[in-house]
């Protein structure tokens, strides 16, 4: 078949931040409930408590499944992206396909050094993420150029 790349050590640090940030949510908006109630009986409270170190220890855990799980592949003809934590997909978009080819990065990824590709093609699009800056620029130009080479040699197979 192929061999797909790993993404760089960075990313766990990114998934981490992630992860930590859902669970901050979730833990407050818990404190804001269990405020307004006015506290709850202590049996429920300890249910509760429980519970959510249960979710919070199940988010935690998903950033380092979703790290070992993450791999991509970019070459001449395809980009591949396998990803997921109870369901792994993989995703295979033809560079034939592609129409535009972008690279993003929000905070957390910014904080961490880490880029996404996105390539849009007529079916959807397909996203590389936990990229590395430079190296998700240097693939986002990899991939012009070949959809450039690809589109060039349509055009004059059809004036033939």
């Amino acid at each position: 078949m192929f061999k797909l790349n790993r993404v760089n050590k960075k990313a766990i640090i990114n998934m981490l931040i992630t992860a930590v940030l859902v669970v901050a949510i979730l833990d407050i908006a818990a404190l804001v409930v269990w405020i307004i109630n006015e506290g709850f009986k202590p049996i429920v409270t300890i249910v509760l408590v429980s519970f959510l170190a249960f979710f919070n220890l199940i988010i935690i855990a998903s950033a380092f499944i979703r790290y070992f799980r993450y791999s991509y592949l970019i070459d001449e003809n395809r980009i591949v992206v396998r990803e997921g934590i109870l369901f792994v997909s993989t995703t295979i978009a033809p560079i034939e396909r592609v129409h535009q080819i972008t690279v993003e990065s929000g905070p957390i990824d910014r904080l961490t050094g880490l880029a996404k590709v996105m390539a849009t093609t007529a079916g959807g699009e397909i996203v590389v993420r936990f990229l590395e800056k430079e190296l998700a620029e240097e693939l986002a130009i990899k991939l012009e150029k070949t959809v450039k080479s690809i589109v060039k040699e349509q055009a004059q197979k059809n004036e033939e």
